[in-house]
């Protein structure tokens, strides 16, 4: 069955029970070094933030340590001629609390939102990096309770896999980035 997405504007809230929501893919791998592997951790379901009341689940990656190199992936979505963006839900807090992180403390840690024509991510773009290396999107700087993100998919049409990677490569900090509400929409 064609499981691509057509119907834009899509959002997936991450309500379902089922982690990952289906025909989303959890996958490892560094980028962009290591060709991706199927993997079944890091990213899972959580309330958005650590907030339990009102519910908000949302996908929680855990970003610590030596050897985070975790990915989330749609669907193939079929994005047509236009003038479509990505749109979700970006938070970043202390591992297991609502807290905020400790700036400085995960001086290595990434977080970066790729697009591709497989669900891979073999010749990746990247649409948006965070980082405390130089990036003008800083990773310590995300916001704890919620950021609302958009980005244009400008120059990408056709079916696309649009691909959230957590990335920790040294030690120190302990983190929990979280993503909801991730939609494609048309702009007016």
């Amino acid at each position: 069955a064609d499981n691509t997405i057509y119907d834009l504007s899509w959002v997936e809230d991450f309500t379902a029970e089922a982690f990952p929501p289906t025909d989303w893919g959890r996958y490892r791998g560094l980028y962009p070094t290591e060709p991706l592997e199927a993997n079944t951790s890091r990213w899972e379901r959580g309330d958005f933030a650590y907030i339990a009341d009102p519910a908000n689940p949302a996908a929680r990656c855990r970003i610590w340590g030596t050897s985070t190199k975790h990915w989330l992936v749609t669907p193939p979505i079929s994005i047509p001629a236009g003038t479509h963006q990505l749109e979700f839900d970006l938070a970043l807090t202390a591992w297991g609390s609502s807290d905020p992180i400790t700036p400085g403390d995960q001086a290595d840690d990434r977080f970066i939102v790729l697009i591709a024509e497989n669900p891979t991510m073999i010749g990746a773009t990247v649409l948006r990096e965070w980082n405390n290396t130089g990036s003008p999107y800083v990773y310590d700087d995300i916001a704890t309770l919620s950021e609302p993100q958009a980005i244009s998919l400008g120059g990408h049409t056709g079916v696309r896999f649009i691909g959230f990677y957590g990335e920790s490569t040294e030690s120190g900090g302990d983190g929990a980035l979280f993503v909801d509400n991730v939609k494609v929409t048309e702009l007016p």
